[in-house]
């Protein structure tokens, strides 16, 4: 339905101009401004939503019917014409070119245009820029700056419907938490049960019933069993800190039962030849990282961090949280490469010093390419992110080499890392709408009228050297005389002459030159020297005066 009282909108807009033009092109001796006039109305108005452009073009084409000379008449339709659709066209396209092109090509093309029809060459085409200019660049402006500031309104509304959806998402969170804790409330009373019945059922074992007995066993394995299902819901129990299963080599080793090609290292860096291997499989982000656990001659890293020696280990073994860290970034890391590149390589390294932890996995691109439709959400490495920064470390982790890398370097003695404070990317997104609203308000605002400044300086400019090389000394014009050959005349004339703006009726059979009197433009005053020719003799010459000279 929209779409509908939009097209009748815009039927509704080019009715009114084609009645303009019947009507001023009534008394037109030839049919080319109505045929001219119909064709960009009908392309104007047929194209508005499918190509804007090309009406966009249509219409401001239209205004070349500005430099012909329809008996004095100056043609409205074109204005009325230009500035409903440019405005429409501002609205609807999304790139600037095209119209900033078609914009210049009409302007270039109807100077020479100009020059070939009429008289007042440069001041028609000034005329013709003028009304370009405020009809058709103008209201462009005007839609642009409309568009832009209903994309602002559009994207506050979707940044409002994102922000009830995680409202949402978090009110279901904390159901899920209170329903965490129903099943926390339940472990306990039933624990509670379950441990008295396995009282009373030993309190039966010592008579010796073996009913008794496996009454008891069975009870104490059920408590055991619900201690450890539900146990994991608990939201104030204490967080692990060991690595379950056997630690990182444990994790190594069941990927690698599982299919996964994998190299481990968890010998610290040491000099020669080994460190430089090391380094080797490291890009330059992650390099930077590991440059920390090279020695240098006092046995120190590029960082200050005292490196191990191969083969001792340090004397204070890593905090249980960063072991867990660490165990967290390689299960994050093996669990993406098996769902993201299946069969790659893979390498993982722990270099081990006294101060910090450095852990890396990279891998290589999967043999048969990247499995299709599979995207990353990085939740797990956002989260890997937030643990790491805890323990105040840092976190790398992007493409390397058509496979993928994942480096933390985590500090055993050091506070949480400051949290990132940059603006996030909805707060960026606004701030670029609203600075692109203020440029093209500004710019729908300065920019016309400079433009038309600079028309007018061109004009101005070019008008002035018409209006001084068409001035006849009055000296000179004195000194003419009727019947002096033409020969002796043209030696004393300019090298121009100068568009009449006294009319006076010619005498028959003569052809007449008109100059200047060599007043100032200033004065606007018009005057003008005519000087007529019969044959190659001058006949008659006479100053025609302006006729606000006399009031």
């Amino acid at each position: 339905m929209g779409r509908v009282w939009g097209r009748a909108l815009e039927v509704l807009a080019g009715a009114p101009v084609v009645a303009l033009l019947l009507y001023e092109s009534r008394h037109n001796a030839q049919p080319w401004e109505q045929i001219g006039g119909v064709v960009a109305i009908v392309v104007a108005v047929g194209v508005a939503r499918r190509s804007p452009w090309l009406s966009l073009t249509a219409a401001v084409a239209s205004s070349t019917a500005m430099l012909f000379n329809f008996g004095g008449r100056v043609p409205a339709w074109p204005v009325l014409l230009m500035v409903p659709f440019a405005y429409l066209a501002g609205r609807r396209m999304e790139s600037v070119r095209p119209a900033l092109v078609t914009f210049l090509s009409v302007a270039g093309f109807a100077v020479p245009m100009s020059l070939a029809i009429g008289r007042h060459a440069m001041a028609d085409w000034g005329a013709m820029a003028g009304v370009l200019l405020f009809a058709g660049v103008l209201p462009w402006q005007l839609g642009r700056y409309m568009r832009t500031r209903e994309d602002l309104v559009r994207s506050g509304w979707q940044r409002a419907e994102e922000l009830e959806l995680r409202q949402r998402i978090v009110a279901e969170e904390a159901r899920l938490r209170e329903r965490a804790r129903i099943a926390s409330d339940m472990h306990d009373s039933l624990g509670h049960e379950l441990s008295l019945i396995a009282l009373r059922a030993a309190a039966l074992e010592m008579s010796g019933s073996a009913e008794a007995k496996a009454l008891r066993e069975n009870a104490a394995a059920a408590t055991e069993r619900l201690r450890e299902i539900i146990g994991v819901l608990r939201e104030d129990a204490a967080v692990p800190v060991e690595p379950v299963q056997g630690g990182v080599a444990g994790l190594v080793e069941r990927a690698r039962a599982s299919g996964v090609d994998i190299a481990f290292d968890e010998e610290p860096s040491a000099p020669g030849e080994r460190a430089s291997s090391s380094t080797a499989v490291l890009s330059p982000a992650s390099a930077r990282v590991f440059a920390g656990s090279h020695p240098s001659p006092d046995g120190r890293g590029a960082s200050g961090a005292v490196v191990v020696p191969p083969g001792s280990v340090p004397e204070d073994p890593a905090p249980p949280m960063v072991e867990r860290a660490a165990y967290r970034v390689i299960q994050e890391a093996l669990t993406n490469v098996t769902k993201h590149a299946p069969g790659a390589r893979v390498t993982v390294r722990i270099a081990r010093a006294p101060d910090e932890t450095v852990v890396q996995v990279c891998n290589g691109p999967p043999p048969a390419g990247p499995l299709p439709g599979t995207v990353s959400g990085r939740r797990g490495l956002a989260g890997l992110g937030e643990r790491v920064r805890l323990l105040g470390g840092t976190l790398h982790a992007g493409p390397r080499d058509g496979g993928f890398e994942v480096v933390a370097r985590l500090p055993h003695a050091a506070g949480p890392a400051p949290v990132d404070t940059t603006e996030s990317e909805s707060a960026r997104q606004h701030g670029q709408a609203r600075r692109k609203v203020r440029r093209r308000l500004v710019a729908a605002l300065v920019v016309p009228p400079s433009i038309m400044a600079g028309l007018l300086g061109v004009v101005g400019t070019v008008n002035l050297y018409q209006w001084q090389t068409s001035v006849l000394e009055p000296a000179d014009y004195e000194r003419l005389r009727v019947g002096q050959p033409r020969a002796e005349v043209a030696a004393v004339l300019p090298e121009r002459q100068r568009d009449p703006h006294v009319q006076a009726p010619e005498p028959p059979g003569v052809t007449c030159e008109y100059y200047g009197t060599g007043r100032s433009i200033l004065q606007l005053r018009f005057d003008a020297y005519r000087l007529c020719f019969a044959g190659d003799r001058l006949v008659h010459k006479e100053l025609l005066t302006d006729v606000r000279e006399a009031t």
